[in-house]
């Protein structure tokens, strides 16, 4: 069977009512054939998350300040713009290929899991 999907995204709702009875009727309709809800808004993320939509949430403000703070300043002094080419100014460039390496075999370890 073909797959399709349906996004609905809304800039603002200007009568909650008449939303709230378009999601109550669309719910068995996109159930009726066959469908899902994939994503509902942040509580729909929070409620299947839990602790770990908290942590990104709070936690990459907090991270972009420490970055901001600490790291641009020093990628800065050195004229590098990742961090590949800062280990490259450190160490040298078998320890900036390691680690891509390194990163590029995570990436795809991590997307198997993922489906």
């Amino acid at each position: 069977m073909p797959k399709a999907y349906w996004i609905a995204c809304y800039r603002s709702v200007s009568d909650p009512d008449a939303l709230a009875a378009y999601a109550k009727l669309a719910g068995p309709a996109i159930a009726a054939g066959g469908g899902r809800f994939l994503a509902r808004g942040s509580a729909a993320q929070a409620y299947e998350d839990g602790l770990r939509f908290v942590q990104f949430y709070f936690g990459l403000p907090l991270a972009m300040i420490v970055i901001s703070a600490v790291f641009v300043p020093i990628y800065y002094r050195l004229k590098v713009l990742t961090a590949y080419e800062y280990l490259e100014h450190r160490f040298d460039v078998r320890v900036r290929s390691l680690n891509a390496l390194a990163d590029r075999v995570y990436l795809r370890w991590s997307r198997k899991l993922a489906h």
